[in-house]
């Protein structure tokens, strides 16, 4: 059995630098609605559907992420090591912050969800680590509050 959404997103972005251009002081932040249509694929031809079925929109419909870049070098006790000097001129190291809030659609203050992330920024390869609390992270299961961490990588 398999289940299946389908939604249209509106996305409003801003970035402190036009282009793309990530640095040391750039920063973005997106805010996301998200309006569901045929619902979930929760027909099963064998079980009626309850009529108290979660509905999907109101754990997931709007988010809002925050980006922030910085230089490791902005770290005081950093600046000092003339090692580290000499290799952030061979290697650019910089940290980036996350923050992501989502709620529901229609119950914007019911059912409150969230990510932080930390990564570490080589060269444009980013490592990072979250943690995970809210609603529908899965599909499957998109009407429990589920809590998680996890490791992954971006490339930018």
């Amino acid at each position: 059995m398999s289940r299946s959404s389908w939604y249209t997103q509106f996305r409003y972005q801003r970035t402190s630098k036009p282009g793309g251009i990530i640095d040391n002081d750039w920063w973005q932040y997106q805010l996301e609605i998200r309006p569901w249509y045929f619902k979930n694929d929760d027909a099963i031809f064998w079980a009626p559907i309850p009529k108290n079925q979660p509905q999907i929109e109101n754990y997931d419909g709007l988010r809002a992420v925050g980006d922030r870049m910085f230089s490791l070098d902005e770290i005081p006790i950093l600046r000092l090591s003339e090692t580290w000097r000499n290799q952030t001129a061979k290697v650019r190291l910089r940290m980036l912050g996350r923050v992501e809030l989502q709620t529901g659609l229609w119950s914007p203050f019911e059912n409150v969800g969230g990510q932080v992330s930390l990564g570490l920024n080589v060269n444009n390869f980013i490592l990072t680590s979250y943690y995970y609390i809210g609603y529908a992270k899965d599909i499957s299961a998109y009407h429990k509050r589920t809590k998680h961490f996890g490791f992954g990588f971006e490339l930018r």
